[in-house]
């Protein structure tokens, strides 16, 4: 028994046959990605009239019977020079104002490794390096696959 998987577009509610030829699954790519930069444009739209009445209200969690919306106030948010803050907060330790551990709560160091793809495959291309790292990595399926869809001439 083969179990049939229905897409319905999601403007229409129609049901969408994989099956058709690529011209047409093509264009329905393009309709979906339309309808999403609407549904985005829409969503935001709503997003700016509900954090307006939140500001308005100065409370930023509003509730109703369904539902509970919250947001982020409109604060002016603190963008710190990380070296500048760690160079100030040692200074302060130092004068005795606080303590080192004070100035530990405040700022942490941080080293975080990123493997770089292009860098290990140039290593994997030898057969020695790639037989010393092949306990480094598991391989599993492609994440997030997508097709790129360029839409020529007129509509």
């Amino acid at each position: 028994m083969t179990l049939e998987i229905v897409q319905a577009h999601p403007a229409t509610g129609e049901v969408i046959d994989l099956a058709s030829p690529t011209e047409d699954l093509a264009r329905l790519v393009d309709q979906i990605r339309d309808l999403e930069w609407r549904a985005r444009q829409a969503k935001r739209a709503v997003t700016d009239e509900l954090l307006r009445r939140m500001d308005h209200e100065r409370v930023w969690t509003l509730e109703t019977p369904d539902f509970k919306v919250s947001g982020k106030s409109d604060r002016p948010v603190k963008h710190w020079k990380v070296e500048q803050t760690h160079e100030t907060l040692d200074q302060l330790a130092a004068e005795g104002l606080i303590t080192q551990e004070a100035a530990g709560r405040a700022v942490q160091p941080r080293v975080e490794y990123r493997v770089m793809a292009k860098g290990m495959n140039a290593l994997l291309a030898s057969p020695e390096l790639a037989a010393r790292l092949a306990d480094c990595f598991t391989e599993g399926p492609p994440e997030d696959r997508t097709v790129r869809l360029e839409v020529k001439g007129a509509r």
